[in-house]
């Protein structure tokens, strides 16, 4: 299928006409339009080939139908971004070889681009060593790690009742929790090297005109990013200068924040502490990531009083699992079950509490009824609307699991979570706000 430029009709690649000559039917290539007789010379090739993303894997259309904002008309457009992530579909090439002017350049000077053009760059041994044994090294930690546990070991040792004893093991294990959780390093499924933009959504599909004004995309990209609800990743760019220069001319054309973003930001902010109990006059918080690993630490540790909750974000994060078929030498993953967690985040300038329907506890708030705890859960986010009616609130994010390429396994035995996902986006949305 070929598609006209002209009229963006589908146009078969050939037609079956009547010999004229032999009196029969004999098929012939159609170069030209059969709505308005304009020539397919630069026809798109219509296919239903998919591209797969190679940030979340998920698989996007080669070419897409958009409205052109100019005529009004839909039209068809080749794919160059994902649809989920925004990220490029499209695969660089270096180029092999020399090109033409290259070709006569050698031709004509033949000794000269020998020596200056040909000739390998100077190899420089001690900085190249340094560098290497600078990265083999690992990374030090900056200050006293064991500042919290110090007072406690002195006052153990001094200990001689075996009550005594016992207590101060439970606190050495309670701030021992604590420390585990503060320096583990929590995974983030954000891109390396790369600035991403990220930005607050419009919510109105006329704001797509100005947004691809102001970040140079494509009408797809545009369009998608002005009717979504939720902040996105507008665009990935290499250079902090261009990332830097489209945020100020989205935020001047469409009055909305943006921000671009680099891993290292997001790797600053402190861990989610997990709230164990919810109470009118506070949190109760662990220590540990109860959310991903919930047999890992136990009890809870601070009684945590907010007052001012400036951000809530809440959603659902998505959990696959797989079972394993073998097939004589080979061997396939295919879906077995999946597991959905509810999810808010209240952000403070203390940090993030995690609530999570799996270990959270409501039953000691006045207006939670013994019901299931997804249904408390749910009636509990539509109260925090009035409990904190300053916050700005981010609801409905999904976070969905990358799926598995051709060839691939699941990398924690057999399953595959979307909580880097989430770490990445709720980390994300704070630095967007400036909570």
């Amino acid at each position: 299928m070929k598609i006209c430029s002209k009229c963006q009709q589908k146009n078969p690649n050939k037609v079956e006409v009547h010999d004229l000559a032999s009196g029969k039917m004999v098929w012939e290539v159609l170069t030209k339009c059969m709505k308005c007789n304009h020539t397919l010379a630069d026809a798109i090739p219509f296919t239903n080939e998919q591209k797969r993303c190679p940030s979340c894997g998920r698989k996007n259309p080669s070419l897409v139908e958009i409205q052109d904002l100019a005529s009004g008309k839909m039209v068809w457009e080749v794919l160059t971004k994902c649809m989920y992530c925004s990220h490029s579909l499209e695969q660089k090439k270096e180029a092999s070889g020399l090109s033409e002017l290259d070709r006569i350049a050698q031709k004509l000077f033949k000794e000269e681009f020998a020596e200056e053009v040909l000739a390998p760059p100077p190899v420089k041994l001690k900085k190249d060593v340094s560098a290497v044994a600078r990265s083999s090294e690992p990374e030090r930690f900056s200050g006293d790690p064991l500042a919290q546990l110090r007072p406690l070991w002195d006052k153990l040792a001094v200990a001689k009742t075996k009550e005594d004893i016992i207590t101060l093991l439970q606190k050495v294990e309670r701030s021992a929790n604590t420390l585990i959780h503060q320096l583990e390093e929590v995974d983030l499924a954000w891109s390396r090297g790369t600035h991403s933009l990220f930005v607050e959504c419009p919510n109105t599909a006329v704001a797509a005109r100005h947004i691809v004004k102001s970040l140079n995309v494509d009408g797809a990209t545009a369009r998608m990013l002005a009717a979504s609800k939720l902040p996105k990743i507008a665009l990935y760019e290499k250079s902090p200068i261009n990332a830097k220069h489209f945020a100020k001319r989205y935020q001047q054309l469409l009055q909305r924040q943006a921000l671009p973003i680099k891993r290292e930001m997001l790797e600053k902010i402190p861990n989610a502490h997990p709230c164990i109990r919810v109470m009118p006059e506070g949190f109760w918080v662990g220590s540990g990531p109860l959310w991903s690993r919930p047999n890992l630490y136990g009890g809870s540790s601070i009684h945590l009083r907010t007052d001012k909750i400036e951000m809530v974000v809440s959603g659902e994060v998505e959990v696959q699992y797989y079972r394993e078929i073998r097939r004589r030498k080979e061997t396939e993953w295919k879906k077995n079950r999946t597991e959905r967690y509810s999810v808010i985040d209240l952000h403070s300038n203390q940090g993030i509490i995690r609530l999570c329907n799996t270990y959270t506890d409501l039953s000691v708030m006045p207006n939670i009824q013994s019901l299931a705890s997804n249904i408390n859960f749910k009636l509990y986010r539509e109260g925090l609307t009035d409990q904190f009616p300053f916050a700005i609130f981010i609801e409905g994010y999904r976070a969905f699991p990358p799926e598995l390429g051709l060839g691939s396994s699941p990398t924690q035995d057999t399953m595959v979570s979307g909580w880097p996902q989430w770490e990445a986006y709720t980390r994300a949305c704070r630095l967007l706000y400036g909570v």
